[in-house]
């Protein structure tokens, strides 16, 4: 009986081997669809619509490809505005991650496509949004020729007016979106008035 024990056990080891192996290269094929189908992008509804023939792993390998920082600008771009039309804890969980990104563009990418999602969540990440000043992008206006730059915290008081429907107007200068009434509409939200 001791006889067989060792080639069962190395029997059973090269078999969980070869498990894992399979494993890895499905991850791996999974992984080289999603690309190709961000690469050849023509839309974005037929884009979701083959990741989502991917099923659970496609989600899952699209939400990697989002938070990666080696991933080309248009790879992450193309997956972060995917990823605000699946309804999921995770995707959820993985824009507001990439809200913290070191990038203000992908975090101005997250802040979008949590305006697009249902979530009790993104209030309060898009509340803590409001102080980054970090800018993320640049607007230009033809008549009269001119360019602002666009902060973190104008796309996050974007999506609050989006989610909201309630708008607080901008600063003086015309361009970014006031921050301070949005803290006190949340303050006050937070705990409601005792009289």
């Amino acid at each position: 009986m001791n006889s067989w024990r060792m080639p069962l056990r190395a029997v059973s080891l090269l078999a969980a081997l070869v498990c894992l192996a399979s494993v890895t290269r499905s991850a791996a094929d999974t992984q080289a669809a999603i690309i190709g189908i961000l690469d050849s992008w023509s839309s974005r509804s037929d884009a979701r619509k083959s990741v989502m023939e991917l099923g659970s792993e496609g989600i899952a390998g699209l939400e990697l490809i989002a938070r990666e920082g080696e991933q080309s600008y248009l790879r992450r771009s193309r997956a972060v505005a995917l990823l605000a039309t699946i309804d999921s804890p995770s995707v959820i969980n993985t824009l507001i991650l990439i809200t913290n990104d070191k990038d203000p563009v992908y975090r101005c990418f997250a802040i979008q496509a949590l305006a697009e999602v249902k979530s009790t969540e993104r209030t309060s990440v898009l509340i803590k949004k409001l102080d980054d000043r970090s800018v993320c992008m640049q607007m230009n206006a033809t008549d009269p020729a001119r360019t602002w730059p666009v902060y973190v915290a104008d796309e996050a008081v974007r999506a609050l007016e989006s989610q909201t429907g309630l708008s607080f107007g901008k600063t003086s200068d015309g361009e970014h979106r006031l921050t301070k009434p949005w803290k006190d509409w949340w303050q006050q939200k937070a705990s409601p008035e005792r009289r």
